[in-house]
């Protein structure tokens, strides 16, 4: 009688830890999704002060960085014109933000039937007070 209850004691746990083990496979499996959906998911515009990413398509990876620097720069001309500054020179603002341009990094990179999508990304301490730059 004794080992009956011991059988029946021992089952029930196994059962009971092989089910908290499916648990934290599920919840395991689920964590690892949510954190690839959150990698595929790439915010354009601002991410913090310090960091803008556009996006831009081109035939490949050159004309791309070229099509998103150019994004860049009229983003910024935009935003101090609206901001009525003094330094809205698109040459100008290209060489002030030329060394930031050397820097960027392509977050990500998707090839398309018909060329290349990338989301492209510059960064640097104070960037956004420096696109506001009156």
């Amino acid at each position: 009688m004794k080992h009956l209850i011991f059988l029946v004691l021992l089952f029930t746990i196994s059962c009971s830890t092989s089910e908290h083990n499916n648990n934290i496979v599920a919840i395991e499996k689920e964590n690892k999704q949510i954190l690839q959906l959150e990698q595929s998911m790439i915010i354009t515009g601002w991410s913090d002060n310090d960091t803008y990413t556009v996006t831009t398509t081109a035939e490949n990876i050159t004309k791309a960085k070229h099509k998103a620097r150019f994004q860049i720069l009229k983003d910024i001309v935009n935003v101090r014109m609206r901001n009525q500054s003094n330094y809205t020179d698109i040459e100008k603002i290209s060489n002030e933000f030329d060394s930031l341009f050397k820097n960027a990094v392509i977050v990500k990179q998707k090839d398309l039937s018909d060329g290349v999508e990338i989301y492209f990304q510059i960064k640097e301490h104070g960037l956004k007070s420096k696109f506001e730059r009156k």
